[in-house]
């Protein structure tokens, strides 16, 4: 007659465990971390290379649209040589957080049971859904249809030891989803859930800041609200919405708010 009651008494403590420990990690930092969130193109990681004096070396940019691709923390750390550390997803994520989105918003059937699968079968087609909503899932299922066509470029990142110790120089391309240039020639960061970049402020009184660059909102990659909402529950302490105002007219529109 105890079984049931006790179970559930034993899951709520396992729940009630988990949301104290995710307080205690962040009372336990020494940085307090700033997400800076904003649609693309508005400027959020140029905003940073101006706070903590820094370079696209550290803080990639683009001025080709959506530029930044994952979660970039980027702490203070006394060290001569900045670096940082890449976490990629393992199979089990990229499946539940990258690929189903898509099979279940989209109506595309089962999800495949392994990344390999994914890569290796054909994409299903898009099934037809109502008017109004055709131009957005056409959009979405185009992204899903670059992780496919692109899955070779990727494929053997996705369960990689991590974290992996790379150089600034190599930055850009695990975070980035494009080169210098604007072109299209990353695909790493579709591997990737997160990087922690380790740097020495020029600033000194910035030294207890961390900050946060996080992908553009408004794009149709329905992995970026995932990572996004991620990033602010464990890692963010306070989020700072950057916008540009257009200097011909503006205003607040509907998706500002």
């Amino acid at each position: 007659a105890w079984a049931a009651p006790l179970r559930e008494i034993a899951e709520q403590v396992t729940l009630e465990q988990a949301a104290l420990e995710r307080v205690l990690a962040r009372l336990r930092r020494s940085t307090l971390n700033i997400g800076i969130v904003g649609r693309a193109g508005q400027g959020k990681s140029r905003f940073l290379q101006t706070l903590t004096g820094l370079t696209t070396r550290e803080i990639p940019d683009g001025n080709m649209g959506f530029c930044t691709g994952v979660p970039s923390m980027i702490a203070h750390v006394p060290t001569d040589e900045p670096y940082a550390d890449v976490f990629f997803h393992s199979p089990a994520t990229f499946l539940s957080d990258v690929i189903r989105p898509y099979y279940e918003q989209l109506g595309l059937g089962a999800v495949p049971s392994s990344p390999g699968e994914f890569g290796a079968r054909e994409l299903p087609k898009l099934p037809p859904g109502e008017s109004r909503d055709s131009a957005e899932r056409e959009s979405r299922y185009r992204h899903l249809r670059t992780y496919h066509q692109e899955f070779s470029r990727y494929h053997d990142l996705i369960g990689a030891t991590s974290p992996r110790r790379i150089t600034a120089d190599e930055i850009r391309s695990y975070v980035a989803q494009d080169d210098r240039e604007g072109n299209r020639e990353y695909h790493a960061f579709r591997a990737v859930r997160h990087v922690r970049i380790a740097t020495r402020f020029p600033r000194a009184d910035l030294n207890g800041l961390g900050v946060i660059d996080l992908p553009g909102l408004g794009d149709t990659n329905l992995g970026d609200s995932r990572t996004l909402l991620a990033a602010l529950q464990d890692d963010v302490d306070m989020v700072l919405f950057l916008r540009r105002p257009n200097p011909e007219r503006d205003g607040i529109l509907d998706y500002d708010i």
